[in-house]
């Protein structure tokens, strides 16, 4: 739960899953739970977990884990960066297991952000077992399509496909597609990074466009893609302050 940065979830997420993810145009999409539901004023809602999902230990899914979760996201000693928000909204009192396959929710006042907030778009929302004995390194536990195989800090790190990983394509065909992935740690110098693609050591780097030029002409292939990242600069206009001026607010917007 401890998880804040890209770097880390690229790595994690594909070992732990989430129970809602995002897909590439930033819409909520099932995960481990199937479908969910609010009530009318939003301080009810209802996860509906997938049934016949492993972890990649042996451990069955079900709403057992997702309840210990949820519990540890908001427990202020456990340091999750969820605790904030989740906090000013339940408490782990709040959490109800309806039966094996079945979560409720209930809020102190409405809000529909809630499933953003489970989802992979907030990187902390995990979904480890129950039975987790704690450090992720030595214990990379969850339902996801690899197991870590191995961890070398400043090195690499490399992933191996599940047999029996529970989703398929939409095509119905088996997943995930790739036996292994090594990822290497190679620094964030884009000369460097450049010259290890070039020369075949990796497969696949992020440049900026400020790099395109230095790969004109080769054999590479650039895909682009469309973000939803955003810096978020807040003004506080309610209390005393140079942002009470309007004027200043709408100067810095057109900037």
């Amino acid at each position: 739960p401890h998880a804040n940065q890209w770097g880390e979830v690229n790595l994690t997420m594909l070992v732990a899953e989430y129970l809602i993810d995002n897909n590439v145009d930033n819409i909520l999409i099932p995960t481990l739970a199937k479908k969910w539901e609010a009530s009318e004023d939003a301080k009810t809602w209802t996860f509906y977990l997938n049934e016949g999902i492993k972890f990649n230990h042996g451990k069955d899914f079900n709403a057992d884990d997702v309840v210990w979760n949820m519990k540890r996201w908001l427990d202020p000693e456990v340091g999750c960066p969820l605790t904030v928000t989740l906090s000013k909204f339940m408490t782990e009192n709040d959490i109800e297991k309806v039966d094996d396959y079945t979560v409720k929710v209930h809020l102190n006042k409405p809000y529909a952000g809630l499933p953003v907030q489970m989802s992979g778009g907030t990187f902390a929302a995990h979904i480890l077992p129950s039975d987790w004995p704690g450090a992720f390194i030595e214990n990379p536990m969850g339902t996801g399509p690899f197991t870590m195989e191995e961890f070398r800090v400043g090195e690499r790190a490399l992933f191996k496909a599940r047999d029996d990983y529970w989703q398929t394509s939409k095509d119905g065909q088996k997943l995930p597609y790739l036996d292994t992935i090594r990822w290497v740690d190679i620094g964030t110098d884009t000369a460097v990074n450049l010259a290890a693609l070039k020369t075949g050591e990796v497969d696949h780097i992020g440049i900026s466009p400020s790099s395109l030029p230095e790969i004109e002409g080769t054999d590479l292939v650039v895909a682009a893609s469309d973000s939803a990242f955003a810096y978020v600069y807040k003004m506080r206009s309610d209390e005393a302050g140079a942002f009470n001026d309007v004027r200043l607010r709408q100067a810095i917007m057109a900037c």
